[in-house]
């Protein structure tokens, strides 16, 4: 896995490799980034956030990736660490485009070479094209992507359960991605709410509407494990 200077993984590598564990290995996503967040505890909170979006992103919008990425090459064969890489670049691309295209391909192509080294090339050549088709024909929103995604045998259920229609409309109410919810089960909301806003000040913490237990947790923060 490609390192920054400073040592760690930069956060497009560190989701790239979780993503391939989830591919190649059968992996948990959670488990898999947990364990990538102890490996490397010096990876800022920032970063944290980051590789964390990029992968339940890339893994959420992977069908409606996977179904651009062939209309630009149909016939290509694509081995499990080269699709992770795709997958992560490609959400980057279609989704979170704040950094210049060409930033977010040379780091994929150097992420396809360290599983093979042939791989850059094409990896390199893909992307190029989705970025530019990206511009001709942008993609949905998020929420749109997520439920274009989503597998059949799961709407089909929530159609069943909710009435017909009713699965995309459910699976795209979000909010996308998922906000995480912290219940207060000792002292006061208020003061868990300053604590944590000192204590992880790139990340946001509000009041959850649900329960007056219960905080409401923005990204950015990274593995709450380590938050005070």
């Amino acid at each position: 896995m490609k390192r920054s200077p400073s040592g760690p993984p930069t956060a497009r590598h560190l989701a790239g490799e979780v993503v391939r564990r989830v591919l190649v290995d059968d992996a948990f996503a959670a488990a898999a980034l947990a364990a990538e967040f102890d490996r490397y505890p010096q990876l800022a909170g920032r970063d944290r956030g980051a590789a964390t979006d990029l992968v339940y992103g890339a893994l959420r919008a992977a069908r409606y990736l996977d179904g651009r990425l062939v209309r630009l090459d149909a016939g290509a064969v694509i081995d499990p660490p080269t699709r992770a890489t795709l997958w992560v670049a490609g959400y980057e691309l279609a989704f979170r485009p704040a950094s210049p295209a060409h930033a977010i391909v040379d780091a994929a192509v150097e992420a396809a070479k360290d599983h093979h080294r042939a791989s850059g090339g094409f990896v390199n050549a893909l992307l190029r094209r989705l970025a530019t088709d990206l511009e001709k024909s942008p993609a949905p929103s998020l929420p749109e992507a997520f439920v274009a995604g989503a597998p059949r045998w799961l709407k089909r259920a929530l159609d069943r359960a909710m009435g017909a229609g009713e699965a995309e409309r459910y699976l795209a109410a979000g909010p996308w991605p998922p906000p995480l919810g912290l219940r207060v089960r000792r002292g006061t909301r208020e003061a868990w709410l300053a604590q944590l806003r000192a204590g992880v000040p790139e990340a946001t913490f509000e009041p959850s509407p649900v329960s007056e237990h219960a905080i409401r947790c923005g990204s950015g923060g990274g593995d709450p494990r380590a938050w005070p």
